[in-house]
């Protein structure tokens, strides 16, 4: 009786709002859904109600809708009353004190003007384009590339993911740390792992996730250090990405001190690596798990870098020291129609982050975008825009296949009279939307490319099977998929293709 008139979220649902979505179990359906089945409940809640664009959903006590229309997921991305409650969640997460950090940043302790909330995202921006984007790439493929030129004829990898996660962790961490850079501290890579795959614990108390996540915890502390250590040293100076040092400049600006602000700037790190890693993992696997897609890969490759190879062997130059292959890293989205679609299906099906948001005021939508009857939206309630729904709505990437991996599908075929459709396009969203448009995308983007280009000229994957690579529904807190456990590639076998055994990468901007 108590929950139903003082705690109950829908008590006050009105007509104008979006059509309630009961659970199976009272109250708590929703929630125990929503840990048990992650990303995927709200795919499981779509199929009930396939002809409902919005619902309405009692989360304990939170009101929420979730939203499975792409329009209406952009239109409530772009409107400023869709804010975000991620900020005040990262405080518990990456362990920082919220008052000493986010509030300063957001204008919220009565001393500093909001305008610094968009200074500092101003800063993240910087990744983008221009001179801050290629020093990025440029630190992170010198360290691939030396990786690479250090393989031998046969390398094994016990899995395929650990060896990609440790391979672009340290390029990653050398393209924003520079010179200084603390993960070469040793140990420190695999901490940054260590909490980042036990983070639903790090949202409990302290004194509980110390006991029940005890090794996760103290490997977010030694982070937590290390980076101290380096602010504090003004280590940033020495050659870090542009974002590191102008975050830091505003920080030290706004009086948060180095102790305090370097715990808030572990995200910088995972940011760079959580969703990145998975990404690339799931494009090499799409492509070596299919031989003849792999070949094909190859002859756009060789002809993108005609300039390094011999025209009658395919194979690289030979050279008074080595052969040198030269990637110009800013071409291949342009230069690889078939990479580049590969790509972008690999994020058409691994993207399943959440878009989750808080309504900062009353929220109409208009019925010229609902396609249907207009609904207000209330202030206080969770917006929930899930894009592993719409990134395989049948009605826009075709009834037959739209859970199935199409290298093709991104591809305008003239010949078959065949178009990427303005719905494919507008429902295509792996990086988030309006202002939460992801910062690191071009970054990631070029990384990813860069080393999927050199694997398939210079290399073999033997021994990847259809059995050991599965991929498992992201997480609440995850943008992209991992693999499930035990299914992370397994063991595989890198080898050298016959005439790049003896070669240096140069991925040239």
């Amino acid at each position: 009786m108590l929950y139903h008139f003082f705690l109950n979220p829908l008590r006050d649902v009105t007509p104008l709002e979006p059509p309630v979505l009961k659970p199976s179990i009272p109250i708590i359906g929703h929630l125990i859904g929503l840990f048990r089945h992650h990303s995927h409940y709200l795919r499981i809640l779509r199929d009930k109600v396939p002809s409902k664009p919005i619902v309405t959903l009692n989360l304990g006590t939170m009101k929420a809708y979730a939203v499975f229309d792409p329009q209406l997921q952009q239109y409530i991305s772009r409107n400023k009353a869709a804010g975000s409650d991620q900020a005040d969640a990262a405080a518990v997460l990456f362990g920082f004190d919220k008052k000493r950090v986010i509030d300063v940043i957001e204008g919220r302790d009565g001393v500093h003007a909001k305008s610094s909330s968009k200074q500092y995202m101003d800063a993240a921006r910087a990744m983008l384009s221009g001179d801050s984007l290629r020093q990025m790439h440029e630190r992170a493929m010198v360290y691939i590339s030396g990786r690479l030129k250090a393989l031998d004829k046969v390398n094994q990898a016990d899995s395929l993911y650990d060896w990609l996660q440790d391979l672009m962790s340290v390029a990653t961490s050398e393209a924003f740390f520079g010179e200084k850079n603390p993960y070469r501290q040793e140990g420190l890579v695999d901490d940054q792992w260590n909490f980042e795959g036990n983070m639903e614990f790090l949202a409990l108390p302290n004194t509980v996730a110390s006991i029940i996540a005890r090794s996760a915890y103290h490997a977010r502390a030694r982070i937590h250090a290390a980076l101290g250590r380096y602010y504090s040293a003004h280590d940033e100076e020495h050659g870090a990405a542009e974002v590191v040092r102008i975050r830091a400049v505003l920080l030290r600006q706004l009086g948060i001190a180095d102790e305090d602000f370097a715990k808030h700037e572990m995200t910088i790190m995972h940011g760079g690596t959580t969703n990145t890693i998975p990404a690339a993992f799931w494009v090499i696997t799409n492509i070596f798990l299919r031989p003849q897609l792999a070949e094909e890969l190859r002859v756009e490759a060789q002809a993108f870098c005609e300039s390094s190879l011999d025209k009658e062997t395919g194979k690289p130059k030979p050279n008074k020291n080595k052969p040198v292959v030269s990637i110009p890293l800013h071409r291949i989205p342009y230069a690889c129609p078939l990479l580049n679609s590969c790509f972008r299906e690999t994020m058409r099906l691994s993207s399943q982050w959440f878009g989750w948001r808080t309504l900062t005021q009353d929220l109409e939508l208009p019925s010229s975008i609902t396609e249907s009857r207009p609904y207000i939206l209330r202030k206080g309630a969770q917006v929930l825009m899930p894009a592993g729904v719409t990134h395989r709505l049948p009605s826009v990437w075709g009834s037959n296949d739209p859970d199935v991996f199409n290298p093709r599908r991104f591809m305008n075929d003239d010949e078959n009279n065949r178009k990427v459709s303005k719905e494919q396009k507008g429902n295509y969203l792996p990086w988030g939307g309006g202002s939460h448009l992801c910062p690191g995308r071009n970054f990631a983007t070029g990384e990813i490319l860069g080393l999927v280009v050199a694997l398939v000229l210079g290399f073999h994957v033997d021994g990847l099977r259809e059995e050991n690579v599965r991929m498992r529904w992201a997480r609440i807190w995850e943008a992209i998929a991992k693999p499930e456990p035990g299914a992370d590639g397994g063991r595989v076998v890198i080898r050298r293709r016959e005439g790049w055994e003896d070669l240096e990468w140069d991925f040239v901007y």
